[in-house]
């Protein structure tokens, strides 16, 4: 049931006091603009609420819980699912969280929710790394969509997604309860906090453990790509309750709480003989796919350690628009005070392996000697 015209004004004064009237939005044309995101559904959310920092979501959360309120949390808007849309408070997580950090030489990446994994990964180039997760949306999507909904991609499997590469979450749960897993003290500070969540959590890690049968199931379930439901396998990969709620959260499309911050492991170190292959082959004829695909496989068999075939044309189109958009990330993300320069080389196709060996000593020489910057 819709509030009443002077219960809505006197909700909307309490977010105001909390937030700051700048960052609530209510005029028609800002609650239309944030109704849609990249799916096909359409939903107008009632007031629109532009986070600044977590004390600002724990405000909200704390309004909500309150007032019997729905929030939803937004980012960058790429669900084709319909998940960054909400019809009550639409909580805008992305504007004042767009932070990363590279720590221990690009081992770690410490990024607020709103970095756009195109950028976070262009960062970390700069160190022969990259995060595992790959989504064919890297180019729009933010980092906290991207955990949230336990993305993956082509190439890193179940092994590197972001399940397995979060290394540590600071969130704000529902309550308003702020946690950061990897603090010598959250196992008190989520006990002091919320018992009954310590308690609850604790009875099912202990209900699962002790049922062999239910364990294999659960265990089978994450062998293969599968983001359905929550990560029950949070419960056998994490013995505390702050181990478990860092794994129940990856994946849990922000109905347990917000991501303020994560931490990532890298998944992958790229050494100076590494490279990336993209290839499209077309045909009308089925069968000249199959015989272009087999002899590629032929070709690179033993030497591409990541990566597939697909004949899905959004994500095809994804991966190019990836590729597309990598110059401008790379000019967003140059040291300051520097300039980007870009020429394209040509040479016959049977010498690009010599001719890419060749640039990259030429490279090499020159920040030698001193004459790159």
């Amino acid at each position: 049931m819709l509030l009443s015209s002077r219960s809505e004004q006197g909700d909307v004064a309490e977010l105001v006091m909390a937030v700051g009237a700048e960052n609530v939005l209510t005029s028609a044309t800002d609650l239309i603009r944030y109704s849609a995101d990249a799916s096909p559904y359409h939903q107008v959310p009632r007031v629109v609420v532009l986070a600044r920092t977590g004390d600002d979501v724990a405000a909200v959360f704390r309004f909500a819980s309150r007032n019997g309120r729905r929030v939803v949390l937004r980012a960058a808007g790429t669900s084709l699912n319909g998940q960054a849309q909400g019809y009550d408070i639409l909580l805008d997580v992305r504007r004042h969280f767009d932070r990363a950090t590279v720590e221990e030489e690009g081992a770690f990446l410490r990024s607020a929710p709103g970095v756009v994994l195109s950028r976070a990964n262009a960062r970390l180039a700069r160190h022969g790394r990259m995060l595992g997760p790959d989504p064919a949306s890297s180019a729009a999507a933010c980092v906290g969509g991207v955990v949230a909904n336990n993305a993956s991609g082509m190439t890193c499997g179940v092994h590197a997604n972001s399940y397995r590469t979060v290394e540590s979450l600071r969130i704000v749960l529902p309550s308003g309860t702020r946690i950061d897993t990897a603090a010598h003290d959250a196992g008190r500070h989520l006990a002091e906090a919320e018992p009954e969540l310590v308690t609850q959590l604790l009875a099912i890690r202990d209900e699962i453990r002790a049922d062999p049968e239910l364990t294999a199931r659960i265990r089978t379930k994450f062998e293969i790509k599968n983001t359905n439901g929550y990560r029950l396998d949070a419960f056998l990969d994490g013995d505390t309750p702050a181990e478990i709620v860092r794994g129940l959260l990856v994946g849990s499309q922000g109905t347990l709480g917000f991501l303020e911050e994560i931490t990532f492991r890298w998944m992958h170190e790229i050494d100076e003989d590494d490279a990336g292959l993209l290839v499209e082959f077309r045909s009308s004829d089925q069968a000249e796919l199959d015989r272009f695909e087999h002899e590629a496989r032929e070709i690179v068999d033993g030497v591409v350690l990541h990566g597939d075939f697909t004949r899905n044309a959004r994500v095809a189109g994804g991966v190019w628009a990836v590729r597309k958009g990598l110059l401008a990330a790379l000019g967003a993300n140059r040291s300051p005070g520097t300039i980007l320069l870009s020429e394209d080389v040509c040479v016959p196709p049977a010498r690009v392996a010599e001719a890419a060996v060749a640039l990259r000593d030429i490279l090499a020489a020159q920040n030698a000697s001193g004459e790159l910057g």
